[in-house]
């Protein structure tokens, strides 16, 4: 959800939001590598760094604009001198090249297996927010997933399926979003009790991009107003996607795959959250 998340993101007109940048945390199962790269080509455009022909930090993410800078290969593959540029861009909403200085117009897509280590650690916290990845918890569901998807669907309807996803993306991205004040409440309440909390869940750049998923959700839904509820999902987002988010009870955080029962634990997150911060929505 995070990586349709970014790609509405990345055509912004708003000064509230940013463009949301995606790094995910998790054992190299290769599935994180793989799956990135495939939603890498709804984008407009999209360059993969650390491929044949992009070894070049600053050419990769000029080249991306308007689309997807994908990191394929694990955080720790690169060269500390590629991991230190990516993290001056994103925080610096700025790239360095031989003839000056352009503002960062993609979002890069990332994945790291070990955020522990110190070099990784203060990447990912110019990342508004981690994303939980793949820890092999999932896998014999994954490979029936994968089986299942070759045996039911041909490769005409995945590339047709593909083709909508992608019609729609280019009608949404360009909708003018803002804010109402209950959201910004929800947003901010969540922010700061979870800074409170363990700071490290939650960087200093979290807030804007809770603010910009927010901001997403209401674009993938078509609405120019982000209310109570893409508030809420974007917290709740935050909440199931973030490793060692232990402040929330797990029936909460795991998605049922019934739409009514997701529904139904939304009702739940949302009394829970309520009692997290304090508030009254």
């Amino acid at each position: 959800m995070y990586l349709l998340m970014s790609l509405v993101s990345v055509k912004n007109t708003s000064k509230e939001t940013n463009i949301i940048h995606v790094l995910v945390s998790g054992i190299d199962t290769g599935f994180v590598g793989s799956l990135i790269c495939e939603a890498a080509k709804l984008a407009e455009r999209s360059v993969l760094l650390g491929s044949a022909y992009n070894t070049s930090v600053s050419a990769t993410l000029i080249n991306s604009s308007g689309g997807v800078c994908v990191m394929p290969f694990p955080f720790d593959m690169y060269s500390q001198k590629q991991i230190n540029f990516i993290r001056s861009a994103i925080e610096s909403n700025e790239v360095a090249t031989e003839s000056g200085v352009m503002q960062l117009n993609s979002s890069v897509w990332a994945q790291g297996t070990n955020l522990k280590k110190t070099s990784l650690f203060n990447v990912s916290n110019v990342f508004g927010s981690i994303c939980r990845g793949d820890y092999g918890d999932y896998e014999d569901e994954m490979i029936d997933f994968m089986l299942e998807n070759t045996i039911k669907n041909s490769i005409s309807s995945q590339i047709n399926n593909a083709y909508q996803i992608k019609l729609y993306l280019e009608l949404v991205i360009g909708f003018n979003v803002y804010l109402n004040d209950k959201a910004k409440e929800i947003l901010k309440g969540y922010f700061v009790t979870v800074r409170m909390v363990n700071p490290k869940i939650l960087g200093a750049g979290g807030m804007i991009t809770l603010m910009s998923v927010c901001a997403s959700s209401a674009k993938l839904c078509r609405r120019d107003v982000a209310s109570v509820d893409d508030a809420i999902f974007a917290v709740w987002l935050h909440a199931a996607s973030t490793p060692g988010m232990q402040s929330v009870p797990n029936e909460y955080i795991e998605p049922p795959r019934d739409t009514k029962k997701f529904h139904e634990m939304m009702i739940e997150f949302k009394m829970w959250l309520e009692n997290f911060t304090g508030l009254s929505f």
